[in-house]
């Protein structure tokens, strides 16, 4: 019960990051923001699933890149780790 309460509450603290990078620059296009490792909530299978990392532009997913895959990081971007041991 304890994992799932854990669960629940990273998928809110990361919908409420998405919802404030979203929100951040006011009269202009949000930033362009990479999450950096860490689990995601699949709602098609109901299981969390690790990701290497989760791009965000103009205030939606762009793009969900898998564990041990390469991606570029845009110039400028902030990067936000999300595990605490850095990328997956």
């Amino acid at each position: 019960m304890r994992a799932l309460r854990f669960r629940s509450l990273a998928g809110w603290a990361l919908g409420l990051l998405v919802t404030w990078a979203s929100g951040q620059a006011a009269g202009g296009p949000p930033p362009t923001v990479v999450l950096e490792g860490g689990s995601a909530f699949d709602s098609a299978t109901g299981l969390m699933r690790p990701f290497a990392a989760i791009i965000l532009a103009d205030g939606r997913i762009k793009e969900i890149v898998p564990p041990g895959t390469r991606y570029a990081v845009p110039p400028g971007t902030e990067v936000i780790p999300t595990s605490r041991t850095g990328r997956a």
